[in-house]
């Protein structure tokens, strides 16, 4: 399935990837609360940053990045499902996903 290829890819690119340099920024955001947290905000105003910023601290192999705005990623709200299905696939030693991070950009 060539989706959940470019879903692959995507996850692999991002553990391979360097994380850019930033400024530490000071906000108390709750990433062990078990519930779903939405970061808003204008557009360039640093919020991807503060994603990478969050993320710094989790282990790589347990964290899921999607940024929707990357061209080859082409999903549709009912195909959401092979983010996991790929994930699951790369790192089948992470089956409990309830230990797993995910941002979504």
């Amino acid at each position: 399935m060539k989706k959940k290829y470019v879903i692959k890819t995507l996850l692999k690119d991002f553990i391979q990837s360097k994380r850019p340099a930033m400024v530490q920024r000071e906000y108390n955001i709750p990433i062990n609360s078990g519930k779903i947290i939405s970061l808003i905000g204008a557009r360039r105003s640093g919020k991807t940053f503060l994603l990478y910023q969050l993320m710094a601290n989790i282990p790589l192999q347990r964290l899921i990045f999607i940024n929707f705005e990357d061209e080859r990623l082409e999903l549709q709200a009912d195909e959401l499902d092979l983010i996991l299905q790929a994930y699951l696939e790369l790192y089948p030693e992470n089956s409990d996903l309830s230990e797993c991070y995910f941002f979504f950009d």
